[in-house]
C-alpha cells in the first residue's frame, strides 16, 4: 500500500484513522455533533449499529452507570467485540466512534434510571399525601386557614 493513497482513501483500510470531530455527540445545538450525519451511514447500518450498542451494553455493562464509571476490561471488551462486528478495527482514531456511541447510550440509561426514580418517590409522596387527606378530613385547606385565624386572635 502506498503513502499517498492514505489521503484520498478514506474507507477503514486506507491506512489514516478517522478524526473524532471537534465537540461531543448527540450536542448537535450546543457546538457538538450528530453522529449519525458525521458517520453518513444509511439508516440500516447506523440502526443496526445503535442496536448493536444498545443490546451489548445491557449484557456486558451497567446501565446505571456512566461511561467514566464502568470497569475499564468491560469497555474495553465491548470495544473490540463492536469494531468486529462492523468491521471497523484500526478506522477512528482512538475508536471515538465506538467510544461515542456508548457514551451516548450510557448517559441515555442513566438519565432515565435517574427519571424513574424521581417518579417512582413522587408517585409515593402523592399517594401519601393521598391517604393523609383520607384519614384527616380536617386538614383542609380551609380548616387550616381557620386555626391560622384563631392562633393570630391569642
Amino acid at each position: 500500500m502506498s503513502d499517498d493513497s492514505g489521503a484520498s482513501d478514506s474507507d477503514e483500510r486506507g491506512g489514516f484513522l478517522i478524526p473524532k470531530p471537534p465537540g461531543e455527540a448527540g450536542r448537535a445545538n450546543s457546538g457538538g455533533y450528530n453522529l449519525q450525519e458525521k458517520l453518513g451511514w444509511d439508516e440500516k447500518r447506523f440502526k443496526e449499529f445503535t442496536t448493536y450498542i444498545n443490546e451489548t451494553s445491557e449484557k456486558l455493562l451497567v446501565p446505571n452507570l456512566c461511561f467514566s464509571k464502568q470497569e475499564p476490561k468491560a469497555l474495553e471488551k465491548v470495544f473490540r467485540m463492536t469494531a468486529k462486528e462492523f468491521k471497523i478495527e484500526d478506522a477512528y482514531e482512538k475508536d471515538w466512534l465506538i467510544r461515542e456511541a456508548y457514551k451516548l447510550h450510557l448517559k441515555y440509561t442513566l438519565e432515565y434510571a435517574k427519571k424513574k426514580v424521581v417518579r417512582k418517590a413522587t408517585t409515593g409522596i402523592k399517594k401519601a399525601a393521598s391517604a393523609l387527606n383520607i384519614r384527616n378530613p380536617t386538614a383542609s385547606t380551609s380548616s387550616r386557614a381557620k386555626y391560622a385565624t384563631h392562633d393570630e386572635d391569642l
